[in-house]
């Protein structure tokens, strides 16, 4: 009835959502989309970068979705928030393996295994291929008519996160490997801003990670697990995903990531010339 909350055991949830929670976080995810919508569309950013803007968006929707859902039970408004607050994090991925392609492109491409295009391409068709998993299952446990096609959906949806939880690890894996054993010695002549940056994404990966390994554990036990129907827990979801889209608007490539004509073959030949000459001064030490 409009204006009364569903009991709880009316709820598809197990519990009322909390109107509280569900205000502040559209309001925040609302704030950094703005910021991300600004930061996105001015002369210097790649444009790649509105993925970000997609996932504040989704949030904004799935958070007000489950303020309709306090009053409609399990009806749109529960679809709504399990289809989007579910794949929204697979965007901010997206942002995280775009940029690392890109720094192994401006920072040291000779010293990667993958080229910044095939970096590039495998971990977004992995990225992809985990959001239409979750995309499905959420849309089969979102609308399922019988249990059986409940739990359907429920697995596809853990497999999705699953996938995204891997592909994410090993993102992180690839990057500290490529970074601290392979390209250790431009990352000592490189920007400082381009340090802030990483610290941006490695900010942002953390979060991606906890909220991963939240949703796997939730996801296992099924929706009617104690997990699942503990709203509490649910700020595992909530928020280290808005901490990783505050984090990319403070460290942002827009003012962090120079113009694409700064890494010019002179402009890295000028950055091997800097490392030549302090590993000679090194050198002269002994």
């Amino acid at each position: 009835m409009p204006g009364y909350s569903t009991p709880d055991n009316q709820s598809s949830y197990g519990y009322t959502p909390s109107l509280v929670m569900a205000v502040i976080f559209l309001a925040l995810y609302a704030v950094s989309g703005i910021i991300h919508t600004v930061q996105t569309f001015t002369k210097k950013c790649p444009k790649w970068m509105v993925v970000m803007v997609v996932a504040c968006v989704l949030e904004v929707v799935g958070w007000g979705g489950r303020i309709w859902s306090r009053y409609d039970g399990a009806g749109n408004g529960y679809i709504m928030q399990i289809c989007c607050l579910v794949i929204a994090p697979t965007f901010m991925s997206a942002a995280l393996y775009m940029l690392l392609g890109q720094l192994i492109a401006v920072v040291a491409p000779h010293t990667s295994p993958l080229s910044a295009k095939q970096f590039k391409i495998v971990f977004i068709v992995a990225d992809v291929f985990s959001l239409v998993v979750q995309a499905a299952g959420g849309g089969i446990a979102a609308t399922a008519s019988t249990p059986s096609l409940g739990d359907i959906g429920s697995n596809l949806m853990l497999a999705g996160i699953v996938i995204q939880l891997v592909v994410m690890v090993f993102f992180v894996a690839y990057g500290l490997y490529w970074g601290a054993f392979r390209a250790g010695q431009e990352w000592r002549v490189a920007d400082r801003n381009l340090w802030f940056l990483v610290l941006g994404m490695a900010l942002c990966s953390l979060g991606i990670l906890i909220r991963g390994v939240y949703r796997t554990a939730e996801l296992a036990g099924g929706f009617n697990g104690s997990l699942a129907e503990n709203q509490t827990l649910f700020l595992l979801d909530a928020v280290p995903i808005t901490f990783s889209t505050f984090a990319i608007n403070v460290f942002h490539p827009n003012r962090l990531l120079p113009p694409a004509q700064s890494f010019s073959p002179r402009h890295r030949d000028s950055a091997e010339d800097t490392f030549v000459e302090m590993n000679t001064v090194e050198a002269q030490k002994y």
